[in-house]
């Protein structure tokens, strides 16, 4: 993503990985700890936002200093 190459692509895969590493990682609706879900979801919700991070450089490419913009 950094160096802007494939970045649509990247951004998504990316996006899909963090997605599913939080939905495995983060599952904070199955612990049992007030005090660790409290913890999870909020991993959980970071992963979130890192999606809607990606998903939003997905949509709007990469820009003009990147590789890909340079193309053009």
């Amino acid at each position: 993503l950094v160096l802007g190459v494939v970045p649509r692509l990247t951004a998504f895969l990316t996006g899909g990985f963090v997605l599913l590493t939080g939905l495995i990682a983060h599952r904070f609706w199955d612990v049992a700890d007030p005090a660790a879900v409290v913890g999870q979801q909020i991993h959980f919700l970071k992963n979130i936002a890192i999606v809607g991070g990606t998903m939003f450089y997905f949509v709007s490419g990469a820009g003009a200093f990147s590789l890909a913009g340079r193309k053009r």
